[in-house]
């Protein structure tokens, strides 16, 4: 069990993701176990998650484009009522050309 300080700077600066971290330290290698994990802010990230020994590989994704905006708009468009003129793939390409430089994170939160 972690003790309250070190329970409390977890929190404080990566939540969940560092409680599980923190007592990793002093383990021995554990093959066969992997995690994931995504950030849409990486600035934020304490730097004691990428140090070596942490992870093996980091795999960084760039932006969607206009076609991979589009096709997360036309997923949350998915059941909207919309005007018999309108529909959702036109919408989704038009809202996905007016949406450069959002992330996925982004399009859902719209």
């Amino acid at each position: 069990m972690l003790g309250a300080p070190v329970q409390r700077r977890a929190r404080r600066t990566g939540g969940p993701l560092m409680l599980r971290l923190c007592p990793c330290g002093g383990i021995a290698r554990c093959n066969g176990t992997s995690a994931g994990g995504s950030a849409n802010r990486p600035e934020h990230v304490d730097p004691a998650l990428p140090r070596p020994g942490r992870f093996d590989q980091v795999v960084w994704m760039g932006l969607p484009d206009q076609l991979g905006r589009a096709d997360l708009f036309e997923h949350y468009l998915r059941g909207l009522k919309l005007g018999p003129q309108l529909t959702p793939d036109r919408l989704a390409a038009e809202l996905a050309s007016a949406a450069h430089g959002l992330t996925g994170a982004d399009i859902a939160y719209l």
